[in-house]
């Protein structure tokens, strides 16, 4: 009986262990996603139709068109041309294609575990053309976790959370700035100006 009662007290502990270890696990991989590459993305179409919806001239359209087509072009015969892809992203948005731009920045994404370019402009492509708060915010927040010394995020999210009227998260994006950046003097002229 003794026996039994001791192997019993032994395989609950085991388990309450075994319970907070995989919590714990859980808790890392989660946290691990939401900074990680974008998953499961596929490459985008090179084939796909273009969604011109800017109010820009006939003549920018053509060349955009133009220089898209070139684009894909190269992407066919190499579709590890990182400056191709981001380029074709950048003449998706001036064209207003915001879709095929967001698919092309997604891809580049989960391409690269150090790469914080898709994720800056997937932030600002979300703040300005297709005003998702929380997203801009995510992806803010995912460019400054890959690359902490890009003072030109930490400036776009300070004027992000400005333009939306949050001034107290404002500041700490430039508090954070500084944090990782001490001294930068960019940053700091930001925050002087932001407490006047």
């Amino acid at each position: 009986m003794i026996i039994y009662c001791y192997m019993k007290r032994k395989i609950i502990l085991f388990s309450i262990i075994l319970i907070v270890v995989a919590g714990a696990g859980y808790y890392i991989w989660s946290d691990y996603k939401k900074i990680g590459p974008e998953e499961n993305v596929s490459q985008p179409s090179l084939e796909r139709e273009i969604n011109i919806t800017a109010n820009i001239p006939e003549e920018t359209k053509t060349m955009a068109g133009e220089k898209i087509e070139e684009l894909r072009a190269n992407l066919k015969e190499n579709d590890d041309l990182r400056s191709s892809w981001l380029d074709l992203a950048s003449y998706y948005k001036l064209v207003g294609d915001y879709a095929g731009a967001e698919e092309v920045w997604k891809y580049m994404a989960s391409k690269s575990d150090t790469d914080f370019v898709p994720y800056y402009n997937l932030a600002t492509l979300y703040a300005y053309y297709l005003k998702d708060f929380s997203k801009a915010e995510e992806y803010f927040n995912k460019a400054i976790e890959k690359n902490p010394n890009y003072i030109a995020t930490y400036a776009a999210f300070y004027d992000f959370y400005i333009n939306y009227e949050k001034p107290d998260l404002a500041k700490s994006v430039l508090e954070r700035g500084l944090q990782a950046n001490p001294g930068n003097e960019e940053l700091t002229q930001l925050l002087q100006m932001h407490e006047k």
